[in-house]
């Protein structure tokens, strides 16, 4: 966030404190940052709240067994995502080994994987991991293209959009993306006290 942004979510904050009555606290800082980067926050029934709140412990909880930090979860929907997870970007360093990146596309289907170990692999499925299934995508597709770390495509450098259109590459990215689903899944379903802990702290 740039300077003039910082600026413009503490001189928010101090309105909300006057409209409120009240001293600039934690509180009205993070409401006034939430509604300058995402809009006004949405309110939805228990059962929804619920589901985000094992959707987005199922990012920090895998993003934690990676090794980085989650440093913000939210399940309070704004704009257009339900919920989110931030982890520090100082734990990102300019290179990444092919085990970290790993990490990143499991971190990523974190969500769904959690949404499938809770409500199976039928109802498991829903739209909120379009997000993250990009960004999974895209770091799979990467690993192969750009970064030759796949014996089978080797060490020669391809566009990314461009070797999508081949049915073998799509394929090999879709090995990738299953395998690490399958795992993040498994992961959760060994740790469902722990998620639960989580989620009730979220809700």
């Amino acid at each position: 966030m740039s300077p003039a942004n910082l600026t413009s979510v503490v001189e928010l904050a101090n309105r909300m404190a006057v409209k409120a009555g009240k001293a600039v606290d934690d509180a009205v800082l993070d409401e006034a940052f939430e509604l300058t980067r995402h809009g006004e926050k949405k309110d939805w029934g228990y059962e929804y709240l619920e589901r985000v709140a094992r959707h987005e412990s199922g990012h920090a909880f895998l993003c934690y067994l990676g090794g980085n930090t989650p440093s913000y979860l939210t399940i309070v929907a704004r704009g257009s995502h339900g919920g989110y997870m931030e982890h520090s970007s100082k734990e990102m360093g300019p290179l990444s080994t092919k085990e970290e990146l790993i990490n990143r596309i499991r971190t990523s289907l974190g969500g769904r994987a959690a949404e499938i170990a809770y409500y199976g692999e039928k109802d498991g499925v829903s739209t909120g991991a379009s997000g993250d299934l990009e960004q999974a995508t895209r770091v799979a597709s990467a690993m192969i293209s750009v970064y030759g770390m796949d014996d089978d495509f080797g060490l020669a450098y391809m566009d990314p959009k461009e070797a999508m259109r081949d049915p073998a590459f799509r394929k090999k990215v879709n090995e990738i993306l299953g395998r690490e689903m399958r795992e993040a899944v498994e992961i959760i379903q060994k740790n469902r006290t722990r998620i639960d802990r989580m989620v009730a702290e979220l809700l």
